[in-house]
């Protein structure tokens, strides 16, 4: 599969989420000195991720009429829904003075029902279920390892999560930037 030369900013809570899309954009055929990660310097990570989508945002809008250059940013549901999170997202940038996102634009928000554990545990298991928390349940290397299977998945008629349906939406829209 060829390189594609679009730089990736990817905004994330933790390590999981980061080894989780750095193995989804290497299997769509993405180089991985392409993909800046920006991970929180302590704190609260879901917190960081809102605050920091706000900041990008604009950037993005103005790089990506220059460049080829896309946004995700990956967050967890936690407790709350998908649209719930992204409610709030979306509260954040309008607060912040940013439009909302158009269909076109290369910004996608990946937002997994209760956290990425779920994702990373259906895709390498073919069963989870989103209320359950799987946080302890993830060894090292399994993030990107079930990140490499993410666009397969999204490719496929099989049954997915409901959160990992709409992920799979959201990171179409980044990869088509191209």
């Amino acid at each position: 599969m060829p390189t594609r030369n679009v730089r990736f900013i990817v905004i994330c809570e933790d390590r999981e989420h980061e080894g989780f899309v750095r193995g989804a954009l290497e299997r769509a055929g993405f180089n991985s000195h392409n993909i800046d990660v920006r991970l929180p310097p302590g704190g609260s990570g879901e917190q960081w991720v809102r605050l920091e989508t706000t900041k990008w945002v604009p950037l993005i809008r103005a790089r990506s009429k220059r460049v080829a250059v896309a946004l995700i940013s990956v967050i967890d549901a936690d407790a709350m829904t998908v649209g719930e999170r992204r409610n709030q997202i979306d509260d954040e940038l309008e607060s912040a003075g940013c439009p909302p996102r158009t269909d076109d634009e290369p910004i996608a928000f990946l937002i997994p029902k209760r956290n990425i554990e779920a994702w990373i545990r259906f895709l390498l298991d073919g069963e989870a279920d989103e209320e359950r928390d799987y946080k302890r349940q993830v060894a090292s290397g399994e993030p990107r390892k079930a990140g490499s299977q993410f666009p397969d998945a999204c490719r496929s008629s099989s049954k997915l999560l409901a959160s990992l349906r709409v992920g799979c939406a959201e990171f179409k829209r980044a990869v088509a930037s191209e």
